[in-house]
């Protein structure tokens, strides 16, 4: 599974309200952005937003309902997605460089 955003944050809501903001500045790359609300961008498989608990039972709901095996996972959010992964592998977080 492609992850699109990975944003370890305290508030979902304004996460999502923040991408679609960052999202509409670029209409000609994501065609229909404007259509998009706040939850859809919460329902979303592609996007991990919230604490790191929360993401942790997302990707684990995804697994379990979905059977994902792997996540691919960009560059950008390397450092976000590092507590949640060691969380997954039940191990601790090796702090970025």
């Amino acid at each position: 599974m492609t992850m699109r955003e990975i944003r370890v944050t305290e508030d979902r809501a304004q996460a999502a309200r923040d991408l679609l903001t960052h999202w509409a500045t670029f209409p000609r790359r994501l065609a229909y952005v404007e259509t998009l609300s706040e939850q859809d961008v919460l329902e979303s498989p592609h996007i991990a937003l919230g604490t790191v608990d929360e993401i942790v039972t997302q990707l684990e709901y995804q697994r379990e309902h979905w059977g994902l095996s792997y996540l691919q996972i960009g560059f950008a959010d390397r450092e976000a997605s590092a507590p949640v992964l060691a969380r997954l592998a039940r191990q601790p977080a090796i702090p970025a460089r």
